[in-house]
């Protein structure tokens, strides 16, 4: 694949920014490295001065550069999280045999048969190989079944790599794209990295997925339910089990525990999906994967926030399809679990000229007591001979686990090593 190199910069004032950027990109790219494209990546707090940096770069010194970004609520770069304080990303790259292909389709998520017919059409001059990585940005608000698109997308791509996250606009509003015209409503951005030609050796794409919750309950049978809701666990209010878990008293009340609690969901009876999980064994098998302490191979579940209750009927609402026979468990976060999940994934981390960490947003105070803490963790594990580390803070990521190739996750960190070759 082409030259690729990632340059951040505190949005202080445009003029600055794309100085700084441009300046970044080309040290790090070298001489000889003329830019091909770019892909600009913008915090919420940046706001519309995002496109006016992503403006003056395609008429300045990125004139003739294919220019493609968005948004997201939260930035990672310089061993920091910045979601309070303007910040871009530019991840550039330079002519080369194998190019990185920008995608974007504007208004809505496409179908992704359109995505993959996008991809052949334009991408590579081959079918799909282990060797490819696709990451794909969809907007937050405009993906209504995220499991279901990215199921039929990897089957599609299938035995491609996929990686991402949810995109959002200023304030939590729609994500909003940009490229050397201006910017756009953006259903979806992307960016494919394509690996070596079909005949050739290929080094697979190191993509880990790292979680921090721990189980807060026994394996419970769901009872009761409703469409995004569960009524009852093994024939009790399901709210009652969240109340005992959490070491509450009867009445207590459950919403100021939110942001904390989820439930782990394994479908059970007729429904079980065990062929998901294993195509991703065989797909860790092809790829020469072990699985490290904390990663994604062990898991054989959904995980959902607890969004919702209804103190009346005593029930729970998560953001899942769930079926009476299915098999819930509690889970809380547990920052020593997160923490030694990335320790051990990064201490298998290749050769890289950049390292991509797409972050959950309750991965912060919430979790290790202080917003720049899973930064500086993932930096220093990383080591000092470390390429760049930048990457995304959002709603949920999309990453491998136990039942899938590519999946969205919450309350998780995917990290993923970019080669040039």
């Amino acid at each position: 694949m082409s030259p690729i190199a990632a340059c951040s910069t505190r949005l202080l004032d445009p003029t600055r920014a794309v100085s700084e950027l441009a300046a970044g990109v080309a040290a790090r790219l070298g001489p000889d490295g003329a830019i091909a494209g770019a892909m600009l990546l913008s915090n919420g707090a940046a706001g519309p001065e995002a496109a006016r940096v992503a403006g003056a770069l395609a008429a300045g010194p990125w004139s003739g550069v294919e220019l493609l970004g968005t948004g997201f609520e939260g930035l990672i770069a310089e061993g920091r999280s910045w979601r309070d304080e303007p910040a871009l990303v530019a991840i550039a790259w330079s002519e080369g045999r194998r190019s990185p292909l920008p995608i974007a389709f504007e208004d809505a998520l496409p179908p992704p048969a359109e995505l993959a017919e996008e991809l052949s059409v334009s991408g590579i001059d081959r079918p799909p190989t282990p060797g490819d990585l696709l990451l794909v940005f969809p907007d937050a608000l405009g993906t209504t079944d995220a499991a279901a698109w990215l199921a039929e997308l990897a089957r599609l791509l299938h035995p491609m790599r996929i990686a991402g996250a949810a995109a959002s606009g200023p304030g939590g509003g729609p994500a909003v794209g940009w490229h050397a015209d201006g910017p756009f409503r953006a259903g979806l951005v992307g960016l494919l990295l394509p690996g070596p030609m079909e005949a050739e050796p290929f080094a697979p794409p190191w993509l880990r997925s790292v979680g921090g919750t721990r189980a807060a309950s026994p394996w419970l049978e769901v009872t009761g339910c409703r469409p995004r809701w569960i009524d009852g666990l093994e024939e009790e209010p399901a709210l009652d089990w969240v109340r005992r878990q959490l070491g509450l008293e009867p009445g207590d009340p459950v919403e100021p525990h939110l942001d904390r609690l989820l439930v782990r969901i394994r479908p059970g009876g007729a429904h079980t999906a065990g062929c998901a999980g294993d195509e991703a064994a065989s797909d860790r098998e092809v790829l020469g994967e072990t699985p490290t302490s904390g990663a994604a191979a062990a898991v054989d579940y959904e995980e959902r926030y607890v969004v919702g209750v209804d103190g009346r009927r005593g029930a729970i609402s998560v953001p899942a399809t769930v079926r009476r026979g299915d098999r819930v468990a509690l889970a809380l976060p547990d920052a020593a679990l997160a923490r030694e999940g990335l320790r051990g994934a990064l201490r298998e981390r290749p050769e890289a000229d950049l390292i991509l960490q797409l972050g959950c947003r309750a991965r912060d105070a919430g979790l290790h007591g202080d917003d720049d803490l899973e930064s500086a963790l993932v930096a220093h594990a990383a080591g000092p001979d470390a390429p760049p580390i930048v990457g995304t803070i959002s709603p949920w990521q999309i990453g491998p686990d136990g039942l899938g190739p590519c999946r969205p996750l919450v309350h998780a960190t995917v990290l993923a090593a970019i080669r040039s070759s």
